[in-house]
């Protein structure tokens, strides 16, 4: 039951990232289900706190917000993006194809 958290509105564990691991561009979720995307990042003198600029999803406002660096929180998973390369897109379909094929319906 480490790393995860429990978010009010959304039914059983998620799994949790600490804050010094958080990147520009991350979706932290709140309770609730709401988002936030991370802008800015600033961390202190001591490395134990950092100030995070976010902009919110639901009126769009960007706010700062200080947390612990071990604090946990919730981050949005990324999509997969399309292989760029001939050889990303060919490992790729290997994968799939080979989930495939040993995947039982």
């Amino acid at each position: 039951m480490s790393n995860t958290v429990k978010l009010q509105g959304i039914s059983g564990q998620q799994k949790g990232t600490p804050t010094k691991d958080l990147r520009v561009g991350d979706i932290i979720i709140w309770n609730f289900g709401y988002r936030s995307e991370v802008v800015e990042i600033t961390p202190s003198k001591t490395g134990k706190t950092i100030t995070f600029m976010l902009k919110s999803f639901s009126d769009g406002i960007v706010r700062s917000r200080k947390m612990g660096a071990d604090r946990l929180v919730v981050i949005e998973e990324k999509e997969s993006e399309e292989p760029t390369n001939e050889v990303e897109k060919a490992i790729k379909s290997r994968k799939e194809r080979v989930c495939e094929i040993f995947s039982v319906n």
